[in-house]
């Protein structure tokens, strides 16, 4: 096996690691981020954008909604106009805005946008956070995002789309590295 093979699995199962470990909120996954940001930024960085089934462990964060682990993962260099993959079933080329908008995560979005993450951003459906953030009814995040570009639509190709969730974005409870919630 090559050793550029080797780096690559070893970036991968770095992120599959990551993945498992945001089961639960815990400060020993953030001292783990950290250090890896301190000591090797690079490797950092091609973990957290190591696509593991179309999700990465920064889109992941974000769903999970841990600003935290996202400010680390961001310092690391990552774009944070970065696109996840393609999700089976799913849109795919979710920006994390798309997905901090999908949450109606205020916090996140506002710290987003501060880093530079466009609000006009489509993912693989042609949509932009702004459509997730008003399917889901988050009319704090709808007023922000509307604030930050006045002439934001639900996509830019149809202003008069219907709001159906034919292309959803998943929710936490339905994947690895969340934990199940309770009935």
């Amino acid at each position: 096996m090559s050793m550029k093979k080797k780096q690559s699995d070893g970036i991968k199962q770095q992120a599959i690691h990551i993945l498992s470990m945001m089961k639960k909120q815990n400060e020993k996954l953030e001292d783990k981020m950290k250090k890896l940001v301190k000591t090797d930024i690079v490797t950092a960085k091609r973990v957290f954008e190591s696509d593991v089934d179309g999700w990465t462990p920064v889109h992941a964060c974000t769903l999970k909604g841990s600003k935290n682990l996202l400010k680390i993962m961001i310092s690391s260099g990552i774009d944070v106009n970065f696109r996840m993959g393609q999700p089976e079933g799913l849109p795919g080329e979710c920006s994390l805005l798309h997905i901090a908008a999908y949450r109606g995560d205020v916090k996140i979005c506002k710290y987003l946008i501060s880093r530079g993450a466009r609000v006009d951003i489509q993912d693989g459906c042609d949509r932009t956070p702004l459509y997730y953030a008003q399917t889901k009814q988050h009319n704090r995040v709808v007023e922000l995002l509307k604030q930050k570009d006045r002439g934001l639509t639900l996509t830019n190709k149809d202003q008069d789309i219907v709001m159906v969730d034919e292309c959803p974005t998943p929710q936490p409870s339905k994947f690895c590295f969340f934990p199940q919630l309770k009935s």
